[in-house]
């Protein structure tokens, strides 16, 4: 649908929200037009979507979390920090 959307360059794209996956349709897309324009966008989605259908099954990376553990939960929230910031590419300030 966005990739349709945005083959129309008569469509002015006012404001973008979403939850979930829209949430993650949505920072991308308005980062890839931000630094790109509409194409810029697309790229951003695809780069995406292409990460997400790399990661697998995460469910095993949550099995050894317990939610109670703050030192746990801390450390793992901190390895995700972590690993945003070495891709801006969807213009998200990791500080």
């Amino acid at each position: 649908m966005l990739d349709r959307l945005l083959d129309d360059e008569e469509i002015e794209i006012a404001g973008i929200s979403g939850t979930s996956a829209g949430a993650l349709n949505g920072a991308a897309l308005k980062a890839g037009l931000i630094e790109g324009g509409r194409e810029g966008a697309r790229e951003n989605l695809d780069w995406l979507w292409q990460q997400v259908g790399a990661v697998g099954d995460m469910r095993s990376q949550f099995m050894f979390i317990d939610p109670t553990d703050l030192v746990t939960v801390v450390g793992f929230v901190e390895n995700i920090n972590r690993a945003r910031q070495t891709r801006t590419g969807l213009g998200i300030d990791p500080g």
